[in-house]
């Protein structure tokens, strides 16, 4: 996998993203309650969007960092599996023409998931960089 993305960014675990969304929820569940009670907006619940906002950028970045990986972790193994066919056809087991055929499709889908992995990549970077920008707009461009 290519790309300009740390281990520091590296994709989160399930259960990791899970007691997020959970505390998240809560979280909203509250804000909900405190402004049906009429409770305003303060400069702490503003910079608390603002951080929930980032943290959802990250979130993104990181579901595509895992997307990315799982497709180039797919490609290889098409790769492998077309290798495997075209071996086949050398040491002359089976029908030479289906294992061609089956090498082809191995490939052509290797290389329909290194397509897909350079997307989630780029979509993942794209979105490092906007949490970024909003941290500098917020900074004011420090």
């Amino acid at each position: 996998m290519g790309g300009s993305v740390t281990a520091e960014r590296a994709p989160v675990g399930p259960v990791e993203r899970g007691n997020a969304a959970a505390a998240r929820a809560r979280e909203l569940q509250q804000r909900r309650l405190d402004l049906k009670s009429g409770k305003p907006c303060t400069p702490e619940t503003a910079r608390s969007a603002q951080t929930r906002a980032d943290m959802a950028y990250e979130r993104a970045a990181r579901a595509h960092l895992a997307a990315s990986d799982g497709h180039y972790r797919a490609s290889m193994a098409h790769v492998r599996a077309a290798e495997v066919h075209e071996r086949a056809i050398e040491l002359g087991f089976g029908d030479a023409d289906e294992h061609r055929k089956a090498a082809a499709q191995h490939r052509k889908a290797a290389w329909e998931n290194n397509i897909a992995g350079a997307v989630s990549q780029r979509e993942a970077e794209s979105d490092f960089a906007s949490e970024r920008s909003a941290r500098q707009r917020l900074s004011g461009g420090r």
